[in-house]
């Protein structure tokens, strides 16, 4: 992506702003740096999920006519440009305008078997410093373990191929440690690494490298490259960038050379120029294919409405069938309970008529006891005294002679089981 140089914010900025450009991406609708201040390095969106930045109008960034653009960045120069001078005239009225910075200032830096230091540590002052010392004393050694520890390679030190060629003579591994302030309003996520930040480089005689970054009280914050990346894009150091870190040998070639075009390849590439160069091509590839990617849906536009509404229909149906399926479970349920009602209505018939047939029962029952005892009552009267029935026999005779209706008693049990029956 395409990245905005620093605006200078006074007078005393400028040869900052000149020694250090900026490779921060700012978003335009950013007034407040949030963007800046989190800690995340901005990377270029990938084709297969294309970022959709919009405008102040609403539109996508592609979809702007070139005249629609240039009114664009002019609106985005204006603001930004507002921004900065409200920020320039707040650090005038609070007298800090010419300070030291805040932040991005280098405090302190450790050697451990590097190069030709056994162990050397500097503790730097505000504003400019001097290391003065006779020639390979190791002058250039403190320089190329500042661009070594900040993420540098070895091949921009001009002091070596490769990693393992800048540890000590005779040693297994080398340590830089860099002490960075990180104080003020710009500083890089001060919530989690506080005032300092102490970033430590550890490189190993096979080659190979650690990071570590430390806050200030030593404790370890982030192992990984891409938080070191992002803290030197928050804070302006760019070790590569030959106006930041001058070798001796980029120094003599820019001196020794007196062909114009080499100078201004020097000048393009110390004010990243030649980088933007190279990014604006990539966003002009990127917008291409992504346009190339957007012409491909437009064409794929009417098959998918197609698919959708195929899909819509068969989502319709399977509503239907969903809504037919808990339809039939109601109605089962409903004939479920309808058969209980039934053989509930049956029952309670089935009850009735069982009372009906106890009550039956106890009549039967009461009159089978009543039907027993007068035939004891008589067999008594057979197995009593053959005075007593004689006595008995003639009462009975004498009644039916007073009273010839009377029933005899052999005819009195026949009586008695028609009445019962």
């Amino acid at each position: 992506m395409a990245k905005r140089p620093r605006p200078v914010e006074d007078a005393s900025d400028a040869s900052n702003a000149q020694r250090l450009p900026s490779k921060r991406v700012r978003v335009a609708n950013d007034d407040n740096g949030r963007n800046a201040r989190n800690g995340k390095a901005h990377k270029t969106p990938k084709v297969s999920t294309p970022a959709t930045p919009r405008s102040e109008s609403g539109k996508r960034m592609w979809e702007l006519t070139p005249e629609e653009l240039e009114l664009e960045e002019e609106e985005f120069e204006r603001r930004e440009s507002e921004r900065m001078q409200a920020r320039i005239e707040q650090r005038r009225l609070n007298g800090s305008a010419g300070a030291v910075a805040d932040c991005g200032v280098i405090e302190s830096l450790e050697l451990k078997q590097f190069m030709c230091h056994g162990h050397l540590k500097l503790d730097f002052g505000p504003q400019c410093n001097f290391i003065i010392g006779h020639n390979g004393s190791g002058k250039s050694a403190v320089l190329s373990a500042l661009t070594i520890a900040l993420g540098g390679k070895a091949t921009s030190t001009g002091r070596g191929s490769g990693l393992k060629s800048f540890i000590r003579e005779g040693q297994s591994a080398a340590e830089v440690t860099v002490g960075i302030r990180n104080r003020g309003e710009d500083a890089f996520r001060p919530e989690v690494f506080g005032d300092t930040i102490n970033v430590t480089r550890t490189i190993l005689a096979q080659g190979a490298s650690t990071y570590k970054l430390q806050d200030a009280n030593g404790k370890v914050v982030s192992r990984k490259r891409a938080d070191l990346t992002a803290m030197c894009d928050h804070l302006n150091i760019q070790v590569d960038n030959p106006l930041t870190v001058l070798t001796q040998d980029a120094a003599r070639q820019f001196l020794s050379s007196s062909h114009p075009r080499d100078k201004y390849q020097f000048f393009m590439k110390g004010t990243l120029l030649t980088q933007l160069a190279h990014e604006y091509e990539l966003i002009d590839e990127k917008i291409a294919q992504a346009q190339r990617f957007a012409e491909g849906g437009k064409e794929t536009l009417a098959d998918l409405q197609q698919k959708r509404e195929a899909a819509n229909a068969r989502y319709a149906q399977a509503e239907r069938a969903r809504d037919m399926e808990r339809e039939k479970e109601q109605l089962g349920a409903e004939l479920a309970w309808a058969h209980v009602a039934g053989k509930q209505a049956e029952l309670n018939e089935v009850n009735q008529k069982l009372s009906k047939a106890q009550a039956h029962l106890r009549q039967v029952d009461q009159k089978l006891e009543e039907l027993r005892v007068s035939t004891s009552c008589d067999y008594s009267l057979r197995c009593a005294d053959p005075r007593d029935r004689y006595n008995t026999a003639m009462r009975k005779a004498l009644y039916a002679l007073l009273k010839p209706s009377c029933r005899t008693r052999r005819s009195e049990p026949r009586w008695r089981r028609k009445r019962f029956n």
